[in-house]
């Protein structure tokens, strides 16, 4: 029977199964969201996306930030940001996605 404990547990250690402190996309965005109102200039986004430590960059051609928040536990997961601009460079809205790559 201890056996039977042990291969459980090495089972649910490979898949996961317990309790991570990342932050899922939903919370992500909730945070862009709360933290960033409609009209903040460019600076303020990128003062927020490097508070947050998010790697991004700014795509001249769709008028948006995109960033990437990496899954340390996965190579096979991310969360995508997209904060889009209005032509005046002032936010518009987020987009957050899951990303998933496979092998």
């Amino acid at each position: 029977m201890r056996n039977y404990h042990i291969v459980l547990f090495f089972i649910a250690s490979l898949f996961g199964c317990e309790q991570k402190a990342e932050s899922t996309s939903e919370q992500i965005e909730a945070n862009i969201v709360q933290t960033l109102k409609v009209g903040d200039d460019a600076k303020a986004i990128e003062n927020y996306l490097n508070s947050q430590n998010i790697p991004f960059t700014y795509d001249k051609y769709t008028n948006r930030f995109q960033g990437i928040i990496r899954d340390e536990d996965s190579s096979l997961h991310a969360i995508t940001i997209s904060i889009v601009l209005d032509n005046q460079q002032r936010y518009v809205n987020v987009e957050v996605n899951d990303s998933y790559t496979s092998l």
